[in-house]
Order: structure tokens, then sequence, then C-alpha cells
């Protein structure tokens, strides 16, 4: 496949053929700013769907989470320092996650709190 400096940028390439080359197309149509030649409604899809990974991305680490905080407390004859490990990763990652993007925060009431996450917690 040409390198994308050897093409045309409105040379029709779709998410779907090539994902990568036509970001990188799209960015290169933005930083000309040949507005009229993006593919606006692809566009528009993929900066929604970013925003939905991190809402995903925060109700899986949320169940990593809380299935490691439960075991934690439940089998305390088996505790292993992996699942505390876990759990000290899972929360500095939802604070991240939250941090990156306050208004997460408020969905599915986060609440991811700073004094919480050292080790001393546990």
């Amino acid at each position: 496949m040409p390198k994308l400096a050897e093409r045309a940028p409105d040379a029709g390439v779709s998410p779907e053929t090539d994902y990568f080359l036509w970001t990188q197309e799209q960015a290169a149509l933005i930083r000309a700013g040949r507005w009229a030649a993006l593919d606006r409604e692809a566009l528009a899809e993929e900066i929604a769907g970013l925003g939905g990974s991190q809402k995903s991305e925060i109700r899986s680490r949320l169940t990593v989470l809380l299935h490691h905080l439960l075991k934690w407390e439940f089998k305390l004859q088996q505790r292993r320092y992996g699942w505390r490990a876990t759990i000290v990763e899972q929360r500095v990652s939802l604070d991240d996650v939250v941090t990156m993007s306050p208004s997460l925060r408020a969905s599915g009431s986060i609440r991811v709190r700073r004094s919480r996450m050292s080790s001393d917690y546990l």
C-alpha cells in the first residue's frame, strides 16, 4: 500500500478497509485545514466512541477492583500479595481515568479517593 505522502488524502480509504491509514489521512487533512475533505460522519463516530471506551474501562476496572476487594475481605487464609497489588493498581488506574475525564466521575457514582489509593489502606 502506498505511503500516506504518496497518496491523495481523499483517495477514499475508509476506516473499515484500513483503520490506521484512515486515521493518519484524517489527521493530515485536519492539519492542512482541508475541512471539506474530512470524513466527518466517521470521525464523529470515532470521537464519540473514545468517550464510550473510557466508560467501559471504568466499568471493567471497577469490576476487577470489587472482585479483588471481596476476595481480600472474605478469603483471609488465602490472601495473596497479587490481590493487594491488583487492588492498588485498579485504584490508581481509575483515578487516572477520572482525572483525565472528570465528567465520568459522576457516571455510576464513582468515588475514588486519593487517601485510599495507598497500600496502607490494606
